[in-house]
């Protein structure tokens, strides 16, 4: 049967997002990302898009995980992740096995917009959820983006995840050419010739790390990136949004801090690329044309979806808000640089 319109189904499941547009811009070139360009063959096609997508304007937090956890509660088994803490996230408790050995998950207290660091198949299974309208069903969990059926192990040790997303499916992990053209691509950049800005907050120029107004701070920081030292308990973890006027050139937001974010692009059978600083990384992690891996089966690291765009009626007006939104905000601390 055809497949429904994206206005039915991609709903924004309560998620803020940017609408990234542009279709056919250029890649990245050899100056303004080098490194991209060590590699044999070089990855010289890194930030082109043909097509308008979405990206959620901010990680994953931990109330809107909650929902995924309780949902997958009932299916979750140990041998899926090392740890359970892949599954729920630093951020969610697990409580139990009770009297029905059955256990109970909530939100640690204050950590409500805290972004979520999970494994890669386990968002790759929120974006699954999305894509079945958040349906309960184990089904729901199993297939969409990602068929969870090719997440097994060789006897050498190596993966058969299913390296991209189905075509057609409303939700995914967003791919590195995505990443990197929402938080860096800027079509008004060079007196609208296009450009890729060196740092995911429209500047060229490192983003200040410290504690936002909201924490204490004098108003001159922002990024979280690298603001904790390992083990330090007098430098508190920062929620998503604090840094309002620190965004990239289509609006989104924690580009630079958070929690390092999984791509979608398998670098090789038992990595996926991140992008982005964390609370532990400094600013220097979220140039360009910086990679970092993680394994996907034991590394935790913070979730941003992408999404088809919705088309007609309210769902069309309502994404041209968020795109005049996005970009009035981004005019207003001086556009292009």
């Amino acid at each position: 049967p055809p497949s429904p319109p994206p206005s039915t189904r991609a709903p924004d499941f309560g998620l803020q997002w940017c609408v990234i547009g542009d279709p056919g811009n250029r890649p990245v070139s050899a100056q303004e990302g080098p490194n991209f360009f060590t590699f044999n063959p070089p990855f010289n096609q890194v930030g082109t898009v043909n097509y308008e997508y979405r990206l959620s304007k901010t990680e994953i937090t931990a109330t809107q995980w909650f929902e995924f956890v309780q949902a997958y509660a009932p299916y979750w088994t140990q041998d899926q992740t090392p740890d359970y803490v892949d599954f729920t996230s630093g951020w969610v408790d697990r409580q139990g096995p009770g009297v029905n050995g059955q256990y109970t998950y909530s939100i640690v207290p204050g950590a409500d917009d805290m972004p979520v660091d999970v494994g890669w198949r386990m968002a790759a299974r929120y974006c699954n959820w999305l894509c079945n309208g958040k349906a309960a069903a184990e089904w729901a969990f199993q297939s969409g983006a990602y068929g969870t059926s090719t997440f097994t192990q060789n006897p050498d040790g190596t993966y058969n995840d299913q390296r991209e997303h189905t075509p057609g499916a409303p939700f995914w992990i967003p791919t590195l050419d995505e990443w990197t053209k929402g938080m860096h691509w800027d079509p008004a950049k060079d007196n609208g010739q296009g450009g890729y800005w060196l740092y995911p907050t429209s500047s060229d120029v490192a983003p200040i790390t410290g504690l936002p107004v909201s924490f204490g701070g004098d108003g001159t920081a922002q990024t979280s990136a690298g603001i904790r030292m390992p083990g330090d308990p007098n430098i508190p973890y920062i929620p998503v949004g604090q840094y309002p006027d620190v965004m990239s050139p289509w609006g989104l937001l924690d580009g630079s801090g958070g929690f390092a974010e999984w791509t979608e692009f398998a670098g090789e059978p038992n990595v996926r690329v991140i992008k982005g600083s964390d609370y532990l990384l400094p600013a220097s992690a979220d140039k360009v044309d910086y990679l970092g891996v993680g394994v996907f089966s034991a590394f935790r690291h913070g979730v941003r979806v992408a999404s088809v765009v919705p088309t007609p009626a309210t769902s069309l007006a309502t994404a041209v808000v968020v795109i005049a939104s996005c970009f009035f905000r981004r005019n207003r601390r001086g556009g292009t640089e």
